[in-house]
C-alpha cells in the first residue's frame, strides 16, 4: 500500500465481501502474490525500513484505525483505540 492508497483510506468506503465481484477478489490475490515476490526480494533492513514507515503512519492514522477494529471486531472506539496507541 502507498502513501496515497493510505491517506485515501475510508472506512465509509469499505465493501462487504458478497459486494465484491470474484474477479476482483481473485485479481487482488494475484497482486497479492506479485507482491510477495518483490517483497521477499528485499534485503532486511529494506523490510525493517518500508515497516518503520507503516508504523509512522499508523499513529497518524490513529482515528480511523481506531474505528475500523471497532466496526470489524466489535470492540468499543476506546478499547480500539488503546490498542493503536500500544503499537
Amino acid at each position: 500500500m502507498n502513501t496515497q492508497q493510505i491517506e485515501s483510506f475510508s472506512v465509509l468506503k469499505m465493501k462487504s465481501l458478497d459486494q465484491i465481484a470474484p474477479e476482483a477478489i481473485n485479481g487482488a490475490l494475484i497482486q497479492a502474490e506479485a507482491r510477495l515476490e518483490i517483497w521477499q526480494k528485499k534485503s532486511y533492513y529494506e523490510r525493517v525500513a518500508m515497516l518503520a514507515r507503516v508504523a509512522d503512519q499508523m499513529s497518524d492514522k490513529t482515528g480511523q484505525l481506531s474505528l475500523l477494529i471497532a466496526l470489524e471486531i466489535d470492540k468499543l472506539l476506546a478499547q480500539s483505540h488503546e490498542e493503536i496507541t500500544l503499537m
